[in-house]
């Protein structure tokens, strides 16, 4: 199904009044790692970036529960602690 100039149209309105946007800019070679990383989290890169931005916003109960249900996850080879996320794109807490 081709894209209709009208429907661009719509979507650019739906996002323009639902969404802020931020342009963010990486080291040279820091966004193919974001992306890997997200990819391999499940999530898109736009989602990955926001996940990091909660952690580091969130309270330190909220990230204590996160752990726990990461000690409690049985498969841990696919889940990454938020921590280390976070970490992974700089940010320190």
């Amino acid at each position: 199904m081709a894209k209709t100039k009208t429907s661009s149209a719509v979507k650019d309105r739906w996002n323009s009044t639902a969404y802020d946007e931020i342009k963010l800019r990486v080291i040279k070679g820091r966004k193919a790692k974001l992306k890997a990383a997200a990819k391999s989290s499940g999530d898109s890169l736009n989602g990955f970036i926001n996940q990091a931005i909660d952690y580091y916003m969130s309270d330190d109960e909220y990230c204590q529960q996160l752990y726990e249900n990461y000690l409690a996850s049985e498969d841990k080879d696919d889940f990454i602690p938020l921590e280390e996320f976070a970490e992974s794109l700089g940010f320190k807490r």
